[in-house]
């Protein structure tokens, strides 16, 4: 079950999506910051409460974007297996993201952010690790100010890879229930 679930959650998803964060000018920092926090909240959730954490991720999402998410997550199968397992996945930025200013094909300014993404699945029975290269190109609505995942990559890291940093600490740590 260890490597259905890992290949079926580390399967590419691309989406395109806004978020409620809303800076005047961001910089570079703030891009970083913003990414790593948004990434690790849509990615933590159980199979108890799959649903409710859908729907507290979608102000992080454009309608669009929100849509095209949980449908490469559901084409994937992840969430029909996931409840039928009782699955639980928490996430952790593994190294500070790294950020780099871009632009798209329609000129529209942007932000490239890569880092290594650590997914723990557990069940009742067992638990195990899975790590991703993340990349999300994230963009500034030029009317809300509004930072927005314009596209989301996943890919399981392969035996060839490694870090691009020695962590220590996480660089966004899971968030809490409050």
């Amino acid at each position: 079950m260890k490597k259905t679930i890992a290949l079926l959650f580390a399967g590419l998803f691309i989406l395109l999506g806004s978020a409620s964060q809303v800076f005047a000018q961001a910089t570079n920092e703030e891009v970083k910051s913003w990414t790593e926090k948004a990434a690790v909240t849509v990615l933590n959730f159980g199979f108890t409460d799959f649903d409710d954490r859908k729907a507290a991720n979608k102000p992080y999402f454009t309608e669009k974007g929100y849509q095209g998410f949980y449908e490469a997550l559901e084409q994937s199968m992840f969430f029909k297996v996931a409840s039928k397992g009782n699955l639980s996945a928490t996430s952790v930025v593994k190294c500070p993201a790294q950020v780099t200013e871009a632009v798209n094909a329609e000129g529209v300014k942007g932000w490239q952010v890569d880092f290594p993404l650590e997914v723990s699945h557990t069940n009742k029975n067992e638990s195990w690790v899975s790590l991703q290269k993340v990349t999300v190109r994230v963009e500034q609505d030029t009317s809300t100010q509004a930072l927005g995942i314009a596209q989301w990559i996943a890919m399981p890291f392969s035996e060839i890879d490694t870090l691009p940093c020695t962590p220590e600490t996480p660089a966004a740590p899971a968030p809490t229930d409050e």
